[in-house]
């Protein structure tokens, strides 16, 4: 009895110790800056001659796009598209996620063609998202393109 006792008030000040310094340990810090999360959605179209970009809106300060789900629909002179990327400010280049084009049905002389794929992509503040797609020198009649996902809220 006396050695449990006495062992006692070390376990409990050993455990004590412990989750003083576990709650010391920071959090994430993009988990704790969230504020709010809301959905969104935008279209962008473009006429193209052999390269296509779309814009869409710039991310306000203090927000973030998670992107979720992009889907494109266009007509071609043929099935030659060398490559499609979703990237922020600039697609052709730098971080991108490559999309891929499915054909569906041959309308006239043009080819339709469509994306429809889901993607995790983010876009930080004071940035845009930009679809790019590259042609190889036949043109696309027009391209419309829609992308979806949260805008998160972001604490300043």
């Amino acid at each position: 009895m006396r050695y449990a006792a006495n062992r006692l008030p070390k376990i409990s000040l050993a455990a004590a110790v412990v989750l003083l310094v576990m709650s010391a340990i920071p959090k994430p810090a993009e988990a704790a800056t969230e504020t709010a999360r809301i959905p969104w959605q935008s279209t962008g179209t473009t006429v193209c001659d052999t390269n296509c970009k779309v814009n869409f809106p710039k991310v306000a300060t203090n927000k973030r796009l998670d992107l979720q789900f992009v889907s494109c629909i266009s007509g071609f002179g043929n099935e030659f598209v060398v490559q499609s990327t979703l990237g922020i400010d600039n697609a052709s280049t730098g971080v991108r996620h490559w999309l891929l084009w499915r054909f569906r049905d041959t309308i006239g002389t043009s080819v339709l063609g469509e994306i429809s794929q889901p993607v995790v992509f983010s876009i930080p503040a004071d940035h845009r998202p930009q679809i790019y797609i590259e042609l190889g020198g036949v043109n696309a009649s027009a391209l419309q393109c829609t992308l979806s996902g949260e805008l998160v809220f972001l604490k300043p």
